[in-house]
C-alpha cells in the first residue's frame, strides 16, 4: 500500500511538471518565442517520460514494462536526431521503427493469454508479424516506384515504420476494448492515437516535398503543422509512459 501511495504521488508530480513544460513550449511556439528553448523543453518532456517508466512500478508484468522502457530509449534516440539535431532523418525514423516494433512485442504479450503454450511460439509470432509488415511496405514501395516516386532508404524505412505503427494502433484499440477494466491498455491506446495525429501533422509539414503547393498555402500548412505535431506528440508520450502502471491493483 505504501508503494502504491508513493507511486500515485510521483505520478501526480510527473503530470504537474509535464503540464508546466507543455504549457511553456506551446506558449513559445504560438507567440513566436525562442525555437531553441522550445526544442530543449520538448526533449525534456520525452526524457521525463523515460525516467518515469524506469521507476519501480509495482506489477507482475515485467516483460511488458521492459518493452515500454526499451521503446522510450529508441524514442529518445529518434528525437535526438529529428528534434535536437534536425539531421540524419534516416536514423531518426529507423529509431522510431524500432520503438514501434518494441511496442508490437508488448502487444503480442498482451494478446497472448498468461501461462499458455502459445507463449512458447512468441518469437515465431514476432518474426511472422515483421515479415508481413515488410511485405506490405515493399509492395507499397513497388507501387510508388512505378508511379515515378524515387524509393530511397529513408522512404522505405518510413513506409515500414508507418505500417508497423498502424498495426500497433489497430491492435492496441482492440486490446483496450477486450479488457475495458484495465486502464493501462486504454491509456496506451489513446496515446497511440494521439501519436498518429502527430504523424499526420508531420506528413503535412513535409507535404511540399511531394506535392507542388503555392507559397501561401505551403506557409499556412507549415505554420499549422509545425505547432500541432507537438500539441499531439507530447501528451501521446505522457499517456504511453503512464500506461506502465498496473491500474488493476486499484480496483
Amino acid at each position: 500500500m505504501e508503494l502504491r501511495n508513493a507511486e500515485t504521488k510521483i505520478t501526480g508530480l510527473f503530470l504537474a511538471i509535464q503540464g508546466l513544460l507543455y504549457g511553456s513550449f506551446l506558449a513559445l511556439d504560438f507567440t513566436g518565442g525562442s525555437v531553441r528553448l522550445s526544442t530543449r523543453i520538448k526533449y525534456t518532456v520525452i526524457i521525463l517520460c523515460f525516467f518515469y517508466t524506469i521507476l519501480n512500478h509495482k506489477s507482475i508484468y515485467k516483460k511488458k514494462q521492459l518493452c515500454l522502457r526499451i521503446a522510450f530509449i529508441f524514442t529518445l534516440i529518434a528525437d535526438y536526431f529529428l528534434l535536437l539535431q534536425d539531421h540524419h532523418y534516416f536514423y531518426g525514423v529507423l529509431s522510431f521503427l524500432f520503438a514501434q516494433q518494441t511496442y508490437g512485442i508488448k502487444l503480442d504479450l498482451e494478446e497472448l493469454p498468461d501461462n499458455t503454450a502459445e507463449k512458447r511460439n512468441l518469437t515465431l509470432r514476432i518474426l511472422c508479424r515483421i515479415a508481413i509488415q515488410l511485405t506490405i511496405a515493399g509492395g507499397i514501395g513497388v507501387l510508388l516506384d512505378y508511379t515515378g516516386i524515387v524509393m530511397d532508404r529513408l522512404l522505405f524505412v518510413s513506409l515500414f515504420y508507418f505500417i508497423s505503427f498502424l498495426t500497433n494502433i489497430y491492435r492496441s484499440l482492440g486490446i483496450a476494448r477486450k479488457y475495458p477494466k484495465n486502464r493501462s491498455n486504454l491509456l496506451f491506446a489513446i496515446g497511440m492515437v494521439l501519436f498518429l495525429l502527430c504523424d499526420l501533422n508531420v506528413g503535412l509539414y513535409n507535404l511540399s516535398d511531394f506535392i507542388p503547393l503555392t507559397a501561401k498555402l505551403d506557409k499556412m500548412i507549415y505554420s499549422f503543422s509545425s505547432i500541432f505535431m507537438w500539441v499531439f506528440y507530447a501528451p501521446s508520450q505522457v499517456l504511453i509512459a503512464l500506461s506502465i502502471r498496473d491500474y488493476r491493483q486499484n480496483a
